[in-house]
């Protein structure tokens, strides 16, 4: 083998392995984006779906909310019909006494 085809043969060889370093490099970097997409879509699901959890724990707290508030005017009326019985029942003792003093 003369000197000009050992030189050609190694360009040729260096060619190739400069185009397979280039191949393995462009495959390394589709790789690593399409790992940070799937990164980023998995942080935007659970944010969605933490997002929703917290809707959801606000709208259940407005619910316990609004039924203590319901409780407590459930109270007040209940205690507002005890006084109301109880002037009532006054009431009737004091016209009773009045129908008996009028005999």
């Amino acid at each position: 083998m003369e000197l000009s085809e050992i030189e050609e043969l190694s360009k040729r060889l260096l060619r190739k392995e400069a185009e397979n370093v280039f191949r393995l490099q462009a495959s390394a970097s589709m790789d690593m984006w399409l790992c940070m997409k799937r990164t980023i879509t998995a942080i935007e699901h659970a944010k969605k779906a933490y997002e929703d959890g917290c809707s959801k724990v606000a709208e259940a707290c407005k619910i316990l909310q609004d039924h203590t508030n319901l409780v407590k005017d459930k109270e007040a009326l209940e205690r507002q019909v005890k006084a109301t019985k109880a002037k009532l029942s006054e009431m009737r003792a004091t016209l009773d006494a009045s129908i008996q003093a009028t005999k």
